[in-house]
C-alpha cells in the first residue's frame, strides 16, 4: 500500500471556496435582516390586535356590567317595595286590632324574658 499525501487545494480552487464562503455569509446577512424585519412585523401586529382585543373585552365588560347593576337595582327597587308593603300591612294590622297587638307583644317578651333567664344563668343554682 502507498500512502498519499493529504491534497492541498490549488489556489484557484481556494480563492473560489473562499468567494463562496463569502457569498453564502453575505446571503445569510440579508436572510438574518430580512428575519429581523419579519419578526419585527409580526410582533407589530400582534401589538395591535392584542390592544384591539383588550379593547373590544373592556368595552363587553363594561356593558356586561351595566347590564348586571341594571338588574341589581330593579330587584332592589323590588325589595324596597316589598318591605314597605308589609311595613304597611303589619301597620294596618296594628291599627285594627291594638289589644291583641299588644298582648302579642308582651307575651312575646315574657318568652323571651324566660329562655334569656335560664339560658344566661348557667353560673346560677336554681
Amino acid at each position: 500500500m502507498s500512502e498519499r499525501a493529504p491534497s492541498t487545494p490549488t489556489p484557484v480552487r481556494a480563492a473560489t471556496t473562499e468567494a463562496g464562503y463569502r457569498e453564502e455569509i453575505d446571503k445569510l446577512k440579508g436572510d438574518i435582516g430580512r428575519l429581523q424585519s419579519d419578526v419585527s412585523e409580526v410582533v407589530s401586529l400582534l401589538k395591535s390586535q392584542a390592544t384591539s382585543k383588550g379593547s373590544d373585552i373592556k368595552d363587553k365588560v363594561s356593558d356586561e356590567a351595566g347590564h348586571l347593576f341594571d338588574q341589581l337595582m330593579e330587584k332592589l327597587d323590588d325589595g324596597v317595595s316589598r318591605g314597605k308593603k308589609t311595613v304597611d300591612e303589619v301597620g294596618e294590622q296594628i291599627g285594627e286590632h291594638p289589644v291583641g297587638t299588644l298582648f302579642i307583644t308582651f307575651s312575646l317578651g315574657y318568652i323571651l324574658a324566660k329562655i334569656m333567664e335560664r339560658g344566661g344563668g348557667s353560673g346560677k343554682s336554681n
